[in-house]
């Protein structure tokens, strides 16, 4: 997804915007954590989220007075306010396929990418300047008995700490194995956006192409 630097939401940088959704993204949150964020009154957070709402970016969540980001609100939060040409597009996604060869067929990685779908504004063959690489990723196990791949989860997250690796939470000690075979086909790109399966737009949405499938799938 590509924005316009310029826009505004709600009175505010559009940017701004975007980038206090990013970092309130990971889980369900309050109106207050977004407006300390933000660092704006009561009045103007109000103003954000009602836009946010009929964007379509965020909805009200199970627990009362919680808010969850959407899966369009999550393309918004990664969405790239830099001019991105259809060639550049297309290098940083045949980098991407390699690598998904490379995650395949190396040991070190537990997971491998049994499909990948692109999404958005690449798929529109009139538009020379696309909003990024847009992409949904399914990622599996390359294990398939249960109980090993535990265990080889295990010996991975140990070798991190080995290697002198912190992390902040639990939740990101186990997912790591994953997470990490992410990491590497991004590799700090900043046109590709990945996103995990259950986020892939509807058709009615946006339309989507499959990519990549593992030929042993």
């Amino acid at each position: 997804m590509r924005i316009d630097s310029k826009a505004k939401i709600a009175g505010f940088p559009i940017v701004r915007v975007r980038d206090a959704l990013k970092k309130v993204a990971e889980r369900d949150w309050t109106v207050e954590r977004l407006r300390d964020v933000l660092r704006i009154d009561a009045r103007e957070v109000a103003a954000v989220l009602a836009a946010l709402q009929d964007a379509g970016y965020v909805e009200p969540a199970s627990e009362p007075g919680s808010w969850r980001t959407t899966p369009k609100g999550r393309a918004f939060a990664l969405a790239t306010a830099r001019p991105v040409s259809r060639a550049a597009a297309q290098r940083h996604l045949d980098g991407l396929l390699a690598r998904l060869a490379e995650v395949r067929d190396d040991d070190r990685w537990l997971y491998r990418a049994r499909r990948v779908f692109v999404f958005g504004s690449l798929l529109d063959p009139t538009t020379e300047v696309v909003g990024g690489v847009d992409l949904a990723v399914e990622l599996v196990r390359k294990e398939p008995d249960e109980a090993v791949h535990r265990e080889r989860e295990r010996a991975y997250i140990q070798r991190q700490w080995d290697d002198g690796r912190i992390f902040r939470s639990f939740e990101q000690e186990r997912m790591c194995p994953s997470g990490d075979v992410l990491k590497y086909l991004k590799k700090r790109s900043w046109i590709l956006s990945l996103h995990p399966l259950d986020e892939l737009p509807a058709p009615a949405e946006a339309p989507a192409r499959l990519l990549y499938e593992d030929p042993g799938a």
